[in-house]
């Protein structure tokens, strides 16, 4: 009996009750399933803008990926509102050899996806 074999994709989004990131993780959710991914989301509900003591707490949920375990690095950088956090996370998954992807911002050493609103 053979295994199946997958990749796993560590996902980072905050204020995750937002309805942009709803239907952007349901489309990835049908991608994964149909090639053979697996997803670990790791989200906050605050956007991460206010920078409030409840921000601060939450944030630390993006530091618990274990990244000798995935593949790679997907990062809703629009809906994380401080670059800071979102440069952090790229950061340090590139440390680890792990490519990252950026969607909407710009984060250094990533591969950035920008949407055009125009």
């Amino acid at each position: 009996m053979s295994k199946a074999i997958y990749r796993t994709i560590a996902v980072f989004v905050a204020d995750i009750n937002e309805e942009y990131n709803d239907s952007f993780l349901q489309s990835l959710n049908k991608c994964a399933f149909e090639y053979n991914f697996k997803i670990l989301y790791f989200y906050s509900f605050s956007a991460q803008y206010f920078h409030e003591a409840h921000d601060d707490g939450e944030k630390n949920i993006f530091q618990l990926v274990n990244y000798d375990k995935i593949d790679g690095v997907v990062i809703l950088a629009q809906a994380i509102k401080s670059r800071e956090i979102a440069q952090d996370i790229a950061d340090h998954a590139i440390q680890k050899g792990k490519p990252v992807v950026s969607i909407d911002r710009f984060l250094d050493g990533c591969i950035n996806i920008n949407f055009n609103y125009d």
